[in-house]
């Protein structure tokens, strides 16, 4: 990377302009700048959300139109699967991978690092399921879920950010650019699908539990009659 910021940029500001130099046909500048927020942005708070997806979907159009790109892209997730794979399934480095991967529709390539990691390291896979979770639900690979089947912090992470985006949702009532009430959706999915896997592995109880904590949460008869066919076992697909 040759490119170099102003000291007055920040990386949103890098972004912006890689953005622009893609727009006005700069294509070369466009890549050297999407490179350094890539790397950089990694340190810098509340960066993480926009670097994994609206970053790499700029970048990725610019690779539509520019071959170098690209190329520069598929060497960034080649040696982001070798830290991964080197580093015995460190966290972010997995995190990364599965963004670059999905950008790529490459998602194979994610589930089978995850399931070579789960063999040899569990502990490491156990940091990583989440990520890794959907995919291999897309996959029904349902009994390679089960080792990782967490009920007390999941139910809490999920009832929190439940919390979270109902008030982030509440903030924004009457706004013309208002985002999609999606904090319901994403809760009762995630909570459908683990109840669905814990009965799966024939985990009837902590599947009854993880229903309670959550309807005692949310109150409706659709969510309830989701969690009664999870507890047959049945995925709804989405």
């Amino acid at each position: 990377m040759s490119f170099e910021p102003e000291s007055d940029q920040s990386c949103s500001d890098v972004l912006d302009a890689a953005d622009n130099d893609r727009r006005v046909g700069q294509f070369a500048a466009s890549l050297e700048k999407f490179e350094w927020f890539f790397e950089k942005s990694r340190y810098e708070r509340g960066m993480g959300g926009v670097r994994l997806s609206f970053a790499l979907g700029y970048w990725m159009e610019l690779a539509s139109v520019y071959p170098p790109a690209m190329t520069a892209f598929l060497a960034l997730r080649d040696r982001t699967e070798s830290r991964c794979r080197n580093s015995r399934g460190e966290f972010k480095a997995f995190h990364e991978l599965s963004a670059l991967n999905r950008y790529l529709d490459s998602d194979d390539r994610t589930v089978d690092l995850f399931l070579e990691i789960a063999r040899t390291n569990q502990d490491a896979a156990k940091s990583m399921y989440h990520v890794a979770e959907p995919l291999l639900v897309e996959r029904g690979l349902y009994e390679e879920c089960g080792p990782f089947l967490e009920i007390d912090q999941t139910v809490a992470t999920n009832i929190s950010a439940f919390r979270i985006g109902k008030i982030h949702e509440e903030s924004f009532a009457g706004h013309v650019d208002a985002p999609p009430p999606l904090a319901e959706e994403m809760f009762r999915e995630k909570i459908v699908r683990l109840v669905a896997l814990l009965a799966i592995s024939n985990r009837l109880t902590d599947a009854q539990v993880v229903m309670d904590r959550a309807t005692a949460e949310l109150e409706s008869i659709d969510f309830r009659s989701e969690l009664m066919a999870a507890l047959s076992g049945h995925l709804p697909e989405r």
